[in-house]
């Protein structure tokens, strides 16, 4: 991942070089396999998620279903919290 990658995504429009440099800085880019795990729903939000490609679902377990609540598929949409950055 580098500054230009990051350019590109509109979740970024207005940052300087230096605040995205500053991102990269405080950043690490997993790669996922399908199936995988990426955070579970009334666990602490530690992590700040951003999608660069791929696709990621979002699911609700209501008793034994899984439940789609969503999809993230366009590269700049991101999940988690913020308390990632405290």
């Amino acid at each position: 991942m580098d500054l230009s990658e990051l350019r590109g995504l509109a979740l970024f429009d207005g940052l300087s070089d230096d605040q995205l440099g500053e991102l990269l800085a405080a950043s690490d880019e997993h790669a996922l396999v399908p199936g995988q795990l990426l955070f579970a729903e009334a666990t602490l939000a530690d992590t700040w998620w951003v999608l660069l490609e791929g696709t990621v679902t979002l699911f609700r377990r209501v008793g034994t279903e899984d439940t789609t609540m969503g999809r993230m598929s366009t590269p700049g949409q991101w999940a988690g919290g913020f308390a990632a950055w405290d």
